[in-house]
């Protein structure tokens, strides 16, 4: 701020007409064409209210005068030829810019701030973001006498010419909200060597400051406050305001008339003094245009919507806005008629009311809306300087350019019926109820938890209505129905929904009741043992109450598809009686579980299930391997003769029949021997020891005969039966006189290395 001030006095005290001139050449041709202009100018005084906005122009405050009359107003000469406007035909803006921070110096306080506040200020030199101010008496001509306003000026001016005077007789401050405020105008020049001229300051300390020359520039508005200029001449100065808001500032122009020959006293016989005529300045405070909701509700039948469009944030000057209506829900012309124009807020209005008829039709629609936009707001100077120069991208528009009007219909409702989703037909067998079966109600005009729902069945029988459960809440609802004890068949359940209103709805399914499906049955299979390389079958039976044998569904699965695959499982047989055949795989062996399934025609399934061991070596051989020797006693398999193949030695069921049977090594044996033929002793237990330590295993047995069998006597004996190692046995008597020998055990008890016997 201080460098702005610099170059204020840097500039000196005046900016002549004549000075200049070396300027431009456009600009000598706007100043020569300024005679005629300032001729008519000076016979018709403009009449308006501030219809136009200054803002960055030249403009120079011109005095003129016609006969008794005087007027003041700007004139802007930056336009050719330039613009003269009566002094309430525009308003002289301050913008943003002008927003300075007062220096310290003492010279300054005739401002009315303090040093380091803020205030508004047009300098006398041109700024192009704001005006460039200053007074001329282009419309004063040789007729006005000449004289010295040194003593008039209290020493602020000195020199003879025809001068012309300003005089300060009021300042009235509205804050942009429109209350009355307390700002301060001020008019000073900067002359050479930063000598500071103070010609009007409004600005009253309440103290006496009084100069030599008697001037106290800080005493409020006295007679002290004025400016002088030459008559056809004009200067530029510094005009200070203190607070945003509108300044109305009253002046009185005079000047002495007719030349009385003496250049150093005025002719007082030719004395003209206007009345206060008053210019106007706003120090940003034109405002801007808005809704004043975002929103509007009206009925239908309210016949027309009043919409407010408000001018906020200042007043001054006049401006306008154009609005246009568009359709939302509501469209025009069947809910609204359209509506659009230019809205024109004169200086100092702050409310305007667009009206737009709305249309009470008989269509039941319920709330419908539209829009009402705002824009192109002007002047387009003013606007365009809020928007470029001081950055408000609205520029005289707010931030509410845009509102939603709702129509609320006021038509009365038709009742609609309710609605019911569907339930679909239902099967389940007999004894079982169905699930909560879901479906949806719901009514335009009644809420759905007070929508009644009601269930009946066609088959009262089957189904008792009693037997109808209804669950859920809202519009979400269940039925669950039970079918009565030991009954089958089928039924029609209908689902009613009633509104408040008494409108139904329904909806309808079959639910059919099977006779109960009882599980099928299968037998039991016992475990199987089959050699690597070969295979085994196993028989079973299957049935079922509902389904026919022969509609079974057999499967069979194996555990370990490794040793027996699912594939060489081969089911076979019919109706009830049904065979597996189990195939290892090949060169394998192991053991898996194999798992039989039969199906019936409802779904339901039983298993079975049983092991197979795969073992590797085993001969497959045909059974019996002896018959005829009756019911077997004792039985031992072991090698007798020591050529690595099992042999067996059964105690049978007749007398004289210990039996030997040498195992060939291929699953079979050659024919058996009857180790004690032609003796009347059974044998009865048995036990394998080396009893003579020859390396071949003997057999120990004990015998008896049919008479100590009945407890008649004691004819029990102990037999050995020596074996030679090829097979070939004799038979001798360890002990005789013995009841029947039960058991008999083989065991080296004393640790001798031979076996003992115990019976």
């Amino acid at each position: 701020m201080l460098n702005t001030f610099k170059r204020f006095l840097r500039d000196g005290f005046s900016d002549s007409h004549t000075a200049r001139r070396s300027r431009g050449r456009k600009r000598k041709l706007q100043v020569r064409n300024q005679t005629a202009i300032e001729a008519l100018e000076a016979k018709t005084l403009l009449t308006a209210t501030l219809q136009n906005y200054l803002t960055t122009e030249h403009v120079d405050l011109n005095l003129q005068h016609d006969g008794s009359e005087w007027a003041i107003g700007p004139r802007n000469s930056d336009q050719f030829p330039a613009i003269q406007y009566a002094n309430d035909e525009a308003v002289m803006y301050v913008g943003a810019p002008a927003e300075i921070t007062r220096p310290g110096s003492s010279d300054f306080d005739f401002m009315g701030v303090e040093s380091g506040e803020s205030l508004f200020y047009l300098p006398q030199s041109q700024d192009t973001e704001l005006i460039f101010a200053g007074f001329a008496a282009y419309g004063l001509g040789c007729s006005v006498d000449s004289y010295n306003p040194v003593d008039e000026s209290k020493g602020r001016v000195n020199g003879s010419t025809r001068w012309a005077k300003t005089t300060l007789t009021d300042v009235r401050h509205t804050n942009p909200d429109g209350t009355t405020g307390d700002g301060k105008f001020s008019l000073w020049q900067a002359g050479t060597f930063g000598l500071i001229t103070v010609l009007m300051a409004s600005y009253d300390d309440g103290q006496d400051n009084a100069n030599s020359d008697g001037l106290d520039v800080t005493d409020g508005i006295s007679g002290d406050d004025a400016m002088w200029i030459p008559a056809g001449g004009h200067n530029h100065f510094n005009f200070d305001f203190t607070e945003p808001g509108r300044y109305e500032v009253d002046v009185k122009l005079s000047a002495y008339f007719g030349d009385d020959g003496n250049n150093s006293t005025a002719n007082a016989a030719g004395y003209s003094e206007s009345d206060d005529i008053t210019l106007y300045f706003s120090v940003i405070s034109v405002g801007e245009l808005q809704f004043e909701q975002s929103s509007y509700s009206v009925n239908e039948d309210a016949g027309t919507a009043s919409i407010d469009v408000v001018r906020t944030g200042g007043s001054d000057g006049r401006i306008t806005v154009d609005y246009a209506t568009s359709d939302g829900t509501a469209t025009e012309p069947g809910d609204y008629t359209a509506a659009s124009g230019t809205l024109e807020f004169l200086d100092g209005e702050i409310r305007k009311t667009i009206t737009v008829p709305i249309i009470d039709d008989a269509d039941e629609e319920g709330d419908e809306s539209f829009t009402i936009e705002l824009s192109n707001a002007g002047p387009e100077n003013i606007d365009d300087y809020l928007t470029d120069i001081e950055g408000d991208t609205n520029g005289l528009l707010g931030t509410i350019t845009s509102t939603t009007v709702t129509i609320a219909g006021n038509d009365q409702p038709v009742n609609t019926p309710p609605t019911i989703s569907d339930v679909v037909d239902q099967v389940v067998e007999e004894g079982d109820s169905t699930a909560a079966l879901a479906f949806v109600v719901g009514d335009a005009e009644t809420a759905a938890a007070a929508l009644a729902v009601t269930a009946t069945s066609s088959n009262p029988t089957l189904i008792p209505n009693a037997n109808i459960t209804l669950g859920g809440s809202g519009a979400n609802r269940t039925v669950t129905v039970a079918p009565a004890a030991n009954q089958t068949g089928t039924t029609t359940i209908t689902l009613t929904v009633t509104e408040a209103g008494g409108l139904k709805a329904t909806d309808t399914f079959v639910l059919t009741v099977n006779a109960a499906n009882g599980n099928p049955t299968i037998s039991a299979i016992g475990d199987v043992v089959v050699g690597e390389n070969s295979n085994s079958s196993v028989s079973f039976t299957i049935g079922d109450a509902e389904t026919a044998a022969g509609d079974l569904v057999v499967v069979a699965t194996s555990a370990n598809m490794a040793v027996v695959p699912d594939a060489n499982l081969v089911l076979g047989g019919t109706g009830t009686n049904r065979t597996l055949t189990i195939t290892p795989a090949a060169d394998q062996s192991g053991s898996t579980t194999i798992t039989v399934t039969v199906t019936d025609g409802g779904g339901l399934q039983a298993t079975e299930t049983f092991d197979v061991a795969v073992i590797s070596g085993l001969v497959p051989f045909s059974m019996p391997i002896a018959s005829g020797q009756g019911q077997s006693q004792q039985l031992k398999s072991v090698d007798f003769t020591g050529d690595g193949i099992a042999d067996v030695i059964a105690a049978a069921g007749f007398a004289g029949s210990l039996i030997f049977l040498e195992g060939v090594g291929n699953g079979s044996f050659v024919s058996d021997v009857a180790l004690n033929h032609g003796s009347d002793m059974y044998s009865g237990d048995l036990a394998e020891i080396d009893f003579d330590g020859d390396g071949d295993l003997d057999i120990v047995a004990g015998e008896y005969d049919a008479d100590t069998l009945n407890g008649l006597t004691m004819d029990g004996q102990l037999a050995l039966y020596r074996n030679d190692g090829s097979g070939q046995f004799t038979r001798e008597i360890l002990r005789g006189g013995l009841p029947q020998v039960a058991d008999t055990t083989v065991a080296d008890l004393n640790g001798d290395d031979f076996g003992d016997i115990v019976f």
